[in-house]
This record gives C-alpha cells, structure tokens and sequence, in this order.
C-alpha cells in the first residue's frame, strides 16, 4: 500500500459512504454498517423508485432520527434525471414535456434533500450514448440551461447541485457548468468515471477547480475482465475496484482535490456482495494516507 503525504483530515474533505454498494440493505443495516466501518457521513438514495421503499410512509424526522441512532449523518442524495430532450443517457427517446416534467420532479427531490438536511444532491448522469455523439453539444448546451431555475430553487433550499461525470467528458462537463453558470450547480467528480472512460482525472480535479460539488471514490483497472452486467444489466462500464486497488494515480490525484474541495467524498464501492470487503480496504487505503480518521460515532 501506497503512502501519500497529506494535509491533516480537518483541512481537507470528508469521507463518506455512497449508497450504490448498499442498495440491498435496509436503511438501518446500511447506517449501521457505515457507522461500524467507522464512517460518519453517508449518502442516499432519492430516485423515485427508491423512495418508498427506504421512506415509506414514515416521517422525514424518523429516518432522520434513525439515522443519529445508528451513528452516522445523512449529507448526500443521489437521483437521476433527464433534464434535457430529444434522448435519455440510454439514448431513448425524451420528449420535451417529459423533460419539463421531470425538472418539476427535481424541485420536489430538493425538497426531499432539505427536510432530510442534505448538503448535497446529485441530480442527474447527463451523458450522451455513442449513437448521439454528433448532438452532444447541444444536448449539453440545453442541459446547462434547465439546469438555471433548478439552481435557485436549490440555493434557496440551501442545497448544492451535483451533476456526475458518468459517460461525460470533461469538456461536454465544463460546457454544461459554463451555460448552467450557477453557484449551486457543480459537478459530482469521480475520477474512476475518467479513467473509465481513457481520460486523465487528474486533468478534470484541475480543471473543475471551484466547481466541484461532491465526489465519489472508487477505482478501476485497465485489465478488469468481468462483465459490465455483472454491475448492472445494460452497465457501459465493468465493475469498479476499491480506492488503491487500481490503475488511478492518487498519490498526484487526492493532494490536487484536497488543495481546495473541503466536501464530501463517498467510497462507492459498487459490488454489493463484497461491499464491506470493498469498502474496508478503501477506507484503510484513504486513512493510511492520512485522508481519514475513523469517527464511531456522531459525538
């Protein structure tokens, strides 16, 4: 295991868990869990097919509550919407009603985010599959500009807006943030989504510098032969290795985010077979480089 010389924890970000590794359990064998790894922060889901079943019919202030029980603070929410027309990240067709209404949907998700104490949301995965690639810019442009009213409703909900970089490039992510031009839009920067993708995370920290949201923590290797539906059925990536695991270079790449992000970073350790296996050498890995120090509890 690597050693990377650090800042001391209280002057850069804030480990936390993602919830994607954890989607089969309960949200009180997740928290638990989380609290137990020695994890103080978690992330969760606000996709609407999610919702009933962690929320139910039961009080925000109960899951809140629940959350305290366990140990652990709930900071992040992950949804995802399509926000802009004529197609979904899939490439499926999108109406432009439907991208209306679905921008009405992510007002009521920011209000979810503020009863629950949110920080931060990720919104949306606005990538452009490989059939649509000569409308990319435009599809971005457009994004960028749904993005505007979502942003101020957020700001006055006191919530960030994250958009993730997962089958986004760095420059279809810059020119989204540039036309969006909003305080409270920035972007969800998971360097293995780059690497994933033959690009330089290094390059896209730098480049976001000031416009980074929130982040996600997972690795990946250039010789990974598992199947990408072994993640997910339709996945366009094969499945993610824990932090330290892979090919990504964070002895350069966490002393470039940790210069000026002071957020949340969520391991997202993908599999959710070994998720504690996964999550544990991440966590070992990060603080080993001196980017946690274990908290069991919120006290």
């Amino acid at each position: 295991m690597t050693v990377i010389q650090a800042q001391k924890p209280s002057d850069t970000f804030s480990l936390s868990t993602a919830w994607f590794g954890f989607r089969n359990m309960t949200p009180a064998n997740y928290f638990s869990t989380a609290a137990a790894l020695g994890i103080r922060y978690v992330e969760v889901p606000l996709y609407s097919h999610q919702l009933d079943k962690w929320f139910g019919r039961v009080p925000v202030n109960h899951v809140v509550e629940l959350a305290s029980e366990c140990g652990v603070e709930m900071v992040a929410g992950v949804a995802n919407l399509y926000l802009a027309a004529p197609f979904d990240t899939q490439g499926r067709p999108l109406s432009i009603e439907a991208a209306d209404t679905n921008s009405i949907i992510a007002l009521r998700v920011i209000d979810i985010a503020s009863d629950l104490g949110l920080s931060v949301i990720r919104i949306a995965e606005p990538a452009v599959d490989s059939d649509n690639q000569d409308a990319a810019e435009q599809y971005m442009i457009d994004y960028g500009t749904a993005l505007g009213p979502i942003g101020d409703y957020a700001q006055e909900r006191g919530i960030q807006i994250a958009l993730e970089n997962y089958g986004t490039t760095i420059d279809q992510m810059d020119l989204m943030l540039r036309v969006a031009d909003h305080a409270n839009v920035g972007t969800l920067f998971d360097p293995c989504n780059y690497a994933r993708m033959g690009l330089d995370p290094l390059e896209a920290v730098r480049r976001f510098k000031g416009r980074i949201s929130y982040c996600h923590l997972k690795d990946t290797s250039s010789e990974e032969s598992r199947d990408p539906d072994q993640l997910f059925v339709g996945s366009r990536y094969r499945p993610s290795l824990a932090v330290g695991d892979g090919d990504i270079d964070w002895s350069s790449l966490l002393p470039e985010l940790a210069r000026d992000y002071r957020g949340f970073a969520s391991i997202e350790y993908e599999n959710d077979a070994d998720v504690v296996l996964g999550t544990r050498r991440s966590i070992e890995f990060l603080t080993e480089a001196g980017y946690h120090t274990p908290a069991a509890s919120l006290g």
